[in-house]
């Protein structure tokens, strides 16, 4: 072994092990720093600590969260999923929007499609106008034409249902086998809804689907005698 190669490696072990002295060095004063800071700075290093493992352990949850559902893009959802439950309060923006995809989606056999809006006849729709402001005539007008535009759409051999619900909408979602795109909504109107999407990998995914198909094993069919049927309460 020649000289410069004995040189060279007498180099490298005592960067090393300088490094290795270093790193315990620093290590050594940071516990004793911490240790001498007055007992409230300690436990607020403590909680901030905990606060920052809670951050890393919720990044590695398999939910994607959105400020806003707008600019969402839903079509691989619409025309992908095999088995599609959708809940909304009367669809009215949802399904306009998303037409094209609904009519492309249902032009598929072998898929299974629901939709759940809020009853004609349901108690709650007094509560729904009061928070957006709608006539009564509004909103029933608006979740028939949603019923129209998904009739609309379908050809015969669509397997589409859709649900009238009597119970307060805490949220919006759509469900697929695979994924759940929530919406909770706000105590009052808001413009713009923030957006939970949850895979089937992640707990809150059974939650939510357990309680839509709790829903929907309630709900009636929407038939166009329920809009005969509805009136304000005041006119009952």
């Amino acid at each position: 072994m020649s000289m410069d190669i004995l040189i060279s490696f007498a180099m490298q072990y005592w960067q090393w092990l300088l490094g290795g002295m270093l790193a315990c060095i620093l290590g050594a004063v940071q516990v004793r720093l911490f240790w001498h800071q007055t007992k409230e700075t300690r436990l607020k290093t403590i909680e901030l600590q905990r606060r920052l493992d809670e951050v890393a352990e919720a990044a590695s949850l398999d939910m994607v969260v959105h400020s806003t559902f707008h600019g969402f893009n839903y079509r691989e959802y619409l025309e992908g999923a095999r088995d599609l439950t959708i809940v909304l309060n009367d669809g009215r923006s949802f399904i306009d929007s998303n037409r094209e995809y609904i009519k492309s989606r249902l032009s598929v056999q072998g898929k299974m499609t629901r939709f759940c809006f809020v009853s004609p006849i349901s108690d709650y729709l007094g509560l729904l106008i009061a928070k957006n402001g709608k006539a009564w005539t509004t909103q029933c007008e608006e979740i028939h034409r949603s019923l129209n535009i998904i009739i609309e759409s379908a050809p015969p051999w669509a397997d589409v249902k859709v649900f009238a619900h009597c119970r307060a909408t805490p949220y919006a979602i759509l469900l697929t086998e695979d994924v759940a795109i929530v919406h909770p909504y706000y105590f009052f109107e808001a413009g713009s809804l923030p957006m939970f999407i949850f895979t089937k990998d992640n707990e809150l995914y059974e939650s939510y689907r357990t309680d839509v198909h709790r829903l929907l094993s309630e709900a009636d069919l929407l038939t166009e005698s329920m809009f005969s049927e509805s009136h304000p309460k005041e006119d009952k």
